[in-house]
């Protein structure tokens, strides 16, 4: 199975933030038989992103992308995933209390832009966000799948390994695997090809 990952922000493509996100979520994937043929980054333009999405969904069993799914004007992956997969966007009740009860909990404000965050494309399955406010989107389309998450690290990893991990590990053709790594010292690239390692 392949993924392709999608990164959004301009701040990224500026040089201002990096991109760990592609590297972290590639390690998880391929632990699980997922492996990512490509990775993309791209601006935080509708137009883009949706083109992005559409090819990347023409060529891969999974695309993932990260950012653009906060409460902001440049936030806009919820608009192009919507345009992507020829759906609207509707608001979900359920998921703006959750919203509502994470910022009584805090005992701050909600502002008003954060009622954003609560408009999921037709079709999602939303992704409870355990440690910020925007949740990860699951869509599925003629057997492919297409997942959203938040460009924060910390909330990307909380939702993929609460809810999405489980959720794949449970598909067939997904196949939990052990990685070993081993480090060297003192040997060049050229000779490290030759080593053989063998486990006890």
């Amino acid at each position: 199975m392949k993924c392709i990952i999608i990164t959004i922000g301009d701040e990224i493509l500026a040089g201002k933030t990096v991109d760990s996100n592609s590297t972290w979520l590639s390690k998880e994937l391929g632990s699980m038989g997922i492996g990512t043929s490509m990775a993309f980054t791209v601006p935080d333009e509708i137009e883009i992103i949706a083109t992005t999405i559409e090819k990347s969904l023409s060529s891969a069993d999974f695309v993932i992308t990260t950012g653009g799914l906060g409460p902001t004007d440049d936030d806009m992956t919820r608009e192009a995933i919507a345009k992507a997969l020829d759906v609207e966007l509707q608001f979900d009740d359920h998921y703006f209390a959750k919203i509502k009860d994470i910022f009584a909990e805090r005992g701050i404000p909600m502002p008003e832009n954060v009622r954003r965050e609560a408009y999921v494309p037709e079709g999602a399955r939303v992704l409870e966000n355990g440690v910020g406010v925007a949740p990860g989107l699951l869509l599925e389309r003629e057997g492919k799948y297409f997942i959203a998450l938040p460009g924060v690290p910390p909330e990307m990893k909380d939702i993929f390994a609460n809810q999405l991990r489980p959720m794949l590990s449970s598909m067939d053709g997904i196949e939990i695997r052990r990685v070993e790594t081993f480090y060297t010292a003192g040997i060049p690239e050229s000779a490290r090809c030759s080593i053989s390692f063998l486990r006890p």
